[in-house]
């Protein structure tokens, strides 16, 4: 685990003084010039940490927690922030940074769609899959209407937060760039989605993002879309990449393996930059770049050493590292990546 202490200017000292950019790559956008004189707090996050993580124990600088929408809106446009606000205090407390992620849908593994009642509880809104859950409809213009009120509110209490240091933009599953799990596709498929269409709504809800986090044309918080996984094929993740791009949004990658199968230049010869490394190789150290990992995606201390310098030659300012990963002994089951599926 010698990597795991890295605080931030070791990171960016390890993985070099500046990204190589492939020269191919030369034609494609460049963010804003302001997009890094945002970051702060960089270094290591306790992911999910609920428990207000101890920094003289652990070698963190922060910790992160993904949110649900349905925590955060009790009822149609009312807002209960109350324990949003506490955790950012404790956070705070300890001299800690502090980092929030939103989700609308965690799958049938994590409890499901998480979005307000009045949501889930119109047909018009969500679409029934197998086994009788539901998964919300998010191109549907009164679901997108009400997402961004949300986080137009989040952004007016949040963006001038002085402990909050980075926002994980939240789309789809688990707040990622994939609306389901492969096997509910055709379900929403039948409902009208398409990867255009997809596509299309993730552009719009980093709009939302970038809206509400600013001030008078000002970006205020550090953002960063979830744009590993994909829902029709890899080239979303070159769409949605290099919108974000343009609009000075950063990267957080919510996989990080010692290596991958396809990792950079993708699986389609003729996609290029659709590689889930692809987009991080050439922006990171030019916008904010954050991987997230655990013990079954790193699960001996070779693949930590080997899965951590991985995301060091991306150039990341931080890393989102599960308790897994700080604690000897607990060792998961190792699930390696072979597959292009998400």
């Amino acid at each position: 685990l010698i990597l795991i202490g890295l605080r931030a200017s070791q990171v960016h000292a390890a993985s070099g003084d500046a990204p190589v950019v492939p020269q191919s790559s030369q034609s494609l956008p460049s963010p804003p010039d302001w997009t890094m004189d945002l970051v702060w707090g960089e270094g290591n996050y306790y992911v999910a940490d609920a428990f207000y993580a101890d920094p003289e124990r652990y070698p963190i600088v922060g910790g992160q927690r993904t949110w649900n929408w349905s925590e955060l809106e009790a009822a149609d446009g009312v807002y209960n922030w109350g324990s949003m606000d506490y955790w950012l205090s404790q956070q705070a407390a300890q001299g800690k940074a502090a980092a929030i992620g939103i989700s609308a849908y965690n799958g049938t593994c994590c409890g499901g769609i998480k979005v307000p009642e009045y949501i889930s509880s119109n047909p018009d809104l969500v679409i029934t899959a197998s086994g009788g859950h539901v998964i919300p409809k998010y191109w549907h213009p009164v679901y997108k209407a009400k997402y961004q009120r949300f986080v137009r509110a989040l952004g007016i209490r949040y963006r001038n937060h002085p402990a909050l240091s980075w926002v994980a933009l939240g789309s789809g599953l688990f707040g990622e760039t994939w609306a389901c799990k492969p096997a509910d596709l055709e379900f929403l498929q039948a409902a009208g989605l398409d990867s255009e269409l997809w596509v299309d709504t993730v552009h719009d809800f980093i709009d939302y993002y970038v809206d509400a986090f600013s001030e008078d044309g000002q970006r205020k918080q550090v953002l960063m879309v979830q744009n590993a996984p994909f829902t029709f094929g890899a080239g979303e993740r070159r769409e949605i990449g290099l919108y974000a791009v343009e609009k000075g949004v950063g990267f957080s990658l919510n996989a990080l393996y010692p290596d991958q199968e396809g990792a950079i230049h993708g699986w389609d010869s003729s996609c290029v930059y659709c590689g889930v490394h692809d987009l991080t190789s050439i922006y990171g150290g030019v916008l904010p770049t954050t991987y997230e990992t655990y013990d079954y995606m790193l699960c001996d201390p070779t693949q930590v050493y080997w899965g951590l310098l991985n995301g060091l030659d991306k150039h990341v300012d931080s890393f989102r590292l599960n308790i897994d990963l700080f604690k000897e002994g607990v060792v998961g089951p190792c699930l390696l990546y072979t597959s292009p599926s998400p």
